[in-house]
């Protein structure tokens, strides 16, 4: 009689554990969840203007439309309840497929078949606006935030050095005045 599977990450007494990408055997590599290749800026419409979708590496696939079971929600009427496919190839690559009959817009020109998402791609869905783009290191967010409020780019670190110094200076005053 055949031995039953066993699911990934579970061992049973006598019986090796299975292996999966959760849980790596020699010579697989373990890859975080948390890690985002690719996400989807919100352009429209107003009222979720700015937020991000992110398209993780550990998914193969994400439905887009305005049901609330697609992963990318559309918020216009204009859009489908199921209105195109993003699928992730073997080498990485992400694909915009529509559903057939569904208009989608990639920089102004309509897809036929599918799409390959790269930087700066706009894409239009109903009336939903979404461009592509790879997700700032938090670095990166931090220093756009402040270039964005001071027009000047400056680090967090950099920040953090003045402060230290002025915060020095001040004590150096307040000695020199203490023992005068």
């Amino acid at each position: 009689m055949g031995q039953l599977p066993v699911p990934p990450g579970i061992s049973l007494p006598g019986r090796p554990a299975a292996r999966s990408a959760l849980h790596p055997g020699e010579g697989q590599r373990r890859f975080s969840l948390d890690r985002i290749d690719w996400e989807l800026e919100r352009l429209s419409p107003p009222a979720h203007r700015g937020g991000t979708v992110p398209l993780r590496p550990h998914r193969r696939c994400y439905l887009v439309g305005r049901s609330q079971r697609c992963d990318v929600r559309l918020f216009t009427a204009t859009a489908s309840r199921q209105h195109a496919e993003l699928r992730r190839d073997a080498e990485g690559v992400w694909w915009l497929t529509p559903v057939a009959g569904k208009l989608v817009l990639a920089d102004g020109e309509p897809v036929e078949g599918e799409c390959e998402l790269c930087e700066g791609l706009n894409l239009v869905l109903g009336e939903d606006r979404l461009r592509c783009g790879r997700p700032q290191s938090e670095s990166e967010a931090e220093t756009e935030a402040l270039r964005s409020t001071s027009g000047v780019a400056v680090s967090r670190r950099a920040v953090l050095v003045a402060t230290g110094l002025l915060l020095l200076l001040m004590l150096g005053l307040v000695l020199l005045r203490v023992s005068a």
